[in-house]
């Protein structure tokens, strides 16, 4: 597993190797970009600001305070501020201010709290949650210039920052001499890290512009979900009006222009005790009243997942609560081409699928996607530049409870489990194959998690585990790119199979043994409910190997020698039924284990579907020994709670009627350690490259499916 980079240079190394190919759009892109200051009103006022300043002479062309010669970067930063300063007060834009922060070291915000539901930790597990997470290292950066706002819609402070914030920050410039020894990716790796850190605090970023500036040129660049999109060098003191109507545009106003996605806003409301500032998302109407693409703005309760990354899928999830009812918000960008999450989703509500996701609405740009964009109007693309293009994608779900690891007792934990698994059945019938099996997309149903402290409380089966993430998923019956990809899936739980490649198709035994990898990592990670182990295995390490073969080996000797891996991390309070399930189902994969796996693909295979026509068999067999350790944890924790001072309770020894935590069972202790890394983020087939960028389209309400 890869913790989060402890140091700049970590971060740096994981940016360059995230960074992709870039796209160099040539003058074109600064001359045309910020197009809304080229009408002839603009020109005028850009004129009188070049004739009337006292920072440009016409007459040689330059900006004199602004040394050509010189020999030291330092000399160059005032100069700059004072002419963004000088623009900001000619063109009267207001919330904004230029900072030489060259020597201001910016502390990078880290995950905290918010990240987690409060009504899924009591108060003082969540306060040693959040010294762990304090205990943390913080990183800090020093862009040379960097543009803060205030207010409006897109910043939640009304004044500026006492400290500069990467949250506050409208765009930062690099300043570098002609002569500088550092090659041009590491300048835009540089430049990467602090919008990534920009992406990452604001939470609602499209994209971003930045400067890499010297003594003489700029270069304009945008980060977004598809590319890295840069200008060639502009003389500026030659070209002093295209200069300024850059500057215009990174600074200006217009919020949407500068790359904010203006349907997640902060505003100002009245409370008892004053005013404060709160964030709104819109979304479609919930009134079933309501015409088609009526809109409302929601609360946001809190973030419940960011991705760290620029370019990709940008996956950032809210939890809202929308008259009344608690909502999870996914914002994505999905890959043109890649059949939408959604599509999906319109299955299981069809079907009335249990055991996975349901969807309330959604809302797809077909038209709003990363380089439709007013600056590439006249700007040429090559057509694998134009491939790498990112639709604007938000789902409204049904919010679930925490991932499976959040366990309160082993057999809430084997109930979720058995669910989960039998909700990927369901999908598996319905033609649905899920592909990206993991710790983060398998979770407790809400009424489940929520009941289960509850003595008596009663839940019906289905839902008490959940699959969602569907974004990776396939239609069994397609028959084009078939081919499992090592580049889809979460590394740790990737099949054997899927990391060996092979041609074979990713298959439902994949994400099967994924589910076995799942339930494996939980025991391995944890030796009571909510409370981490000292030490962690450290062949688990190899889960994550950024070589595949190496990672592959790393199961199969995980698998082959179960008895002796697992003989490092026993533990006597999850209990021998999870034990000798995890052995059961690490027998019963090995099963599928053929020689005929390791050949070639044989071409009669045409679709995923065409693989396994008597599936069911195995779903049934694999159901089977999760029952049987439901039932034998439930005879377990009778007879612990037959033992103690105090009325046993009825017990419960089907898998398939409720199964609630015993009365009496002792609260875990708390947690003490930092929680286990994440997993690092699932890539697809084609998530290769970049990041995106985009001028603000309307969103199109396509749907509401509740």
């Amino acid at each position: 597993m890869h913790p989060n980079p402890k140091t700049v240079e970590q971060l740096k190394a994981k940016v360059k190797q995230d960074l992709g190919n870039l796209c160099d759009a040539g003058a074109a892109f600064a001359y045309n970009s910020f197009s809304h200051y080229n009408t002839k009103k603009a020109q005028k006022k850009i004129d009188a600001f070049l004739e009337k300043t006292p920072l440009y002479d016409s007459h040689h062309k330059q900006w004199p305070h602004v040394i050509k010669d010189t020999t030291a970067e330092h000399h160059l930063y005032n100069p700059l501020v004072d002419i963004i300063d000088a623009v900001i007060s000619w063109f009267g834009i207001e919330d904004r201010k230029a900072l030489n922060t060259s020597r201001v070291y910016v502390p990078h915000e880290r995950d905290g709290i918010e990240m987690l539901d409060s009504s899924q930790l009591g108060p003082e597990e969540a306060e040693q949650i959040q010294k762990a997470l304090d205990a943390q290292p913080v990183l800090k950066t020093a862009p040379d210039i960097m543009i803060v706002g205030r207010g409006g819609k897109c910043f939640e402070d009304e004044e500026y920052p006492v400290k500069p914030s990467y949250a506050a920050c409208a765009t930062v410039w690099e300043v570098k001499l002609n002569k500088n020894s550092e090659s041009f990716e590491d300048q835009i790796v540089q430049l990467y890290v602090y919008a990534r850190q920009c992406f990452y605090e604001q939470r609602n970023r499209d994209f971003l512009h930045a400067f890499l500036i010297t003594e003489t040129e700029v270069r304009l660049f945008q980060f977004n979900r598809a590319l890295v999109i840069h200008s060639s060098r502009i003389n500026y003191h030659q070209k002093p009006r295209t200069f300024v109507r850059m500057v215009l545009g990174m600074i200006g106003s217009n919020e949407s222009r500068l790359g904010f996605d203006m349907t997640v806003f902060w505003t100002t409301v009245q409370t008892t005790d004053g005013t404060k500032r709160v964030r709104k998302i819109t979304l479609p109407s919930s009134d079933p009243n309501d015409k088609p693409g009526t809109t409302e703005d929601v609360p946001i309760l809190g973030p419940k997942w960011i991705a760290k990354d620029v370019r990709g899928r940008g996956t950032t999830c809210w939890s809202v609560e929308q008259r009344g009812a608690r909502r999870l918000v996914k914002n994505l960008w999905r890959i043109q081409g890649r059949t939408p999450e959604w599509m999906f989703l319109l299955h299981i509500k069809a079907k009335n699928l249990k055991g996975v996701a349901r969807m309330y609405s959604f809302e797809d740009g077909e038209e709003e996607t990363a380089l439709k964009n007013g600056s590439l109007v006249d700007i040429i693309l090559t057509d694998q530049e134009w491939s790498m293009d990112r639709i604007w994608c938000r789902i409204t779900f049904i919010e679930y409870g925490p991932p499976l690891e959040s366990f309160k007792s082993v057999l809430q934990l084997l109930c979720a489990f058995y669910d989960a698994t039998k909700g990927h059945w369901n999908l598996w019938k319905c033609g649905i194959l899920h592909r990206d099996v993991s710790v983060n997309n398998v979770l407790f149903g809400r009424e489940f998690w929520e009941a289960s402290d509850a003595v008596g409380q009663k839940i019906e089966p289905g839902n008490r585990g959940v699959l969602i993430d569907l974004d990776m998923a396939i239609f069994t019956k397609r028959r084009e790119s078939n081919k499992s990809d090592i580049r889809t899936g979460t590394r740790q739980f990737q099949s054997i199979k899927v990391l060996r490649g092979g041609g074979w198709p990713h298959d439902f035994l994949d994400d099967l043994e994924s589910l076995f990898l799942l339930l494996a990592w939980i025991y391995l990670h944890y030796r009571a409910p909510r409370e981490l182990r000292q030490t962690i295995p450290i062949f688990l390490s190899e889960w994550d190997d950024e070589n595949p073969r190496a990672c592959a080996n790393a199961k199969v000797a995980f698998m082959t020698q179960f008895d002796f891996h697992m003989n490092q991390a026993v533990s006597e309070e999850l209990g021998q039924p999870i034990l000798k399930l995890l052995r059961k189902l690490c027998d019963l994969l090995k099963t599928t284990w053929t020689d005929e796996r390791a050949k070639p693909c044989p071409p009669q295979i045409k679709c995923v579907a065409d693989l396994h026509p008597n599936a069911d068999k195995f779903y049934k067999k694999f159901l089977k020994r999760i029952k049987t350790a439901i039932e034998e944890q439930t005879v377990l924790d009778a007879n612990t709670l037959a033992e103690r001072p105090m009325a046993a309770p009825t017990v419960e020894r089907d898998p398939d009627t409720p199964c609630p935590t015993p009365k009496g069972t002792v609260s875990a202790p708390l947690l003490t350690k930092t929680p286990p890394p994440l997993p690092r983020g699932t890539k697809d087939a084609n998530d290769q490259t970049r990041s995106t960028f985009v001028i603000y389209y309307p969103r199109r309400q396509l749907g509401n499916v509740a």
